[in-house]
C-alpha cells in the first residue's frame, strides 16, 4: 500500500501539468498576455474573460498542491539514495518543491483581484495583471535549486545500479540552467526575455513539463523496484 501511495504521488505531478494546460487555454492565457498591452487593452481583456479567469485562477490554486505530492514522492527515493548518511538532499528537495509550487498560488490571486471588481480603475487592473505575470515567471530559484539538488543526489547514489539513471541527473542540471533566464522578466517588455518570450515562458514551460513527467516515471519505477527489493530480501 505504501508503494501505491508513492506511485500515486509521483503521477500527481504530470496530472498537474495535464490539467493546467486546458485551464490556461480556458482563461485566454495561451499564448500569454503581452507586456506591451495598454491599460485599456488589459481591462478589456479582463472584462471579456472575467468569469473564466476567476474560475481558472481558483482551479490553479488548488491544483498546485499536486506538485507537492510529486515532490514528496521524489524525496522518498532520494532518501533511499542517501542511506547511511544525513538526508540533507532529500530534505532540501521536499522544502524547495513545496516552496516552488506555493508560488503557483500567487499569480492566480492577482488575476482574481484584477477580475474581481469590474468597476475598478483600469490602472489598478493593469497593475495586478503585471503582478500576476511577473510572479508566475520570475521566482525560478526554488525550481532551479530543486533540480540541482535532485541531480546531485542521483550522482551521490553509491549503488552499482543507482535508483535513478545517471542521465536523469543531467536532465535535472539542464533544467536548472534553462529555468534561470525567466528571472530577468522584470527588465524586458518585449523580445525573448519578456514574460511571454521564448526564453522566459515557452522554453521553461516545455522543459518544466518534460522534467515533471520524467521524474514521475522514474520515481514510480524506483518505488516499484524498492518493493521488489524488499520482497527479495525477506
Amino acid at each position: 500500500m505504501n508503494t501505491r501511495y508513492q506511485i500515486l504521488c509521483a503521477y500527481a505531478g504530470p496530472l498537474f501539468v495535464v490539467l493546467l494546460t486546458p485551464v490556461f487555454f480556458g482563461m485566454g492565457f495561451m499564448p500569454p498576455m503581452a507586456p506591451t498591452m495598454t491599460p485599456t487593452e488589459v481591462a478589456a481583456f479582463y472584462e471579456e474573460h472575467r468569469s473564466m479567469i476567476r474560475l481558472g485562477a481558483t482551479l490553479i490554486m488548488q491544483l498546485a498542491m499536486l506538485g507537492v505530492l510529486w515532490t514528496a514522492a521524489i524525496s522518498m527515493q532520494l532518501r533511499r539514495a542517501e542511506a547511511g548518511g544525513a538526508p540533507i538532499l532529500s530534505t532540501l528537495n521536499l522544502l524547495l518543491g513545496a516552496l516552488g509550487f506555493m508560488f503557483f498560488t500567487f499569480p492566480p490571486m492577482f488575476w482574481t483581484t484584477a477580475a474581481y471588481r469590474p468597476e475598478r480603475d483600469i490602472d489598478l487592473i493593469y497593475l495586478f495583471n503585471d503582478h500576476a505575470w511577473l510572479a508566475l515567471v520570475m521566482p525560478v530559484m526554488s525550481a532551479t535549486l530543486q533540480a540541482l539538488v535532485i541531480g546531485l543526489a542521483i550522482f551521490s547514489d553509491p549503488r552499482p545500479e543507482p535508483i535513478y539513471p545517471r542521465w536523469v541527473a543531467y536532465l535535472n542540471f539542464w533544467a536548472a540552467i534553462i529555468f534561470l533566464p525567466a528571472s530577468m522578466a522584470g527588465f524586458f517588455k518585449q523580445g525573448p526575455f519578456a514574460w511571454n518570450g521564448v526564453f522566459d515562458f515557452w522554453v521553461p514551460l516545455f522543459v518544466f513539463s518534460v522534467w515533471i513527467f520524467v521524474m514521475a516515471i522514474y520515481t514510480a519505477k524506483a518505488a516499484r523496484q524498492a518493493d521488489v527489493d524488499r520482497a527479495t530480501t525477506v
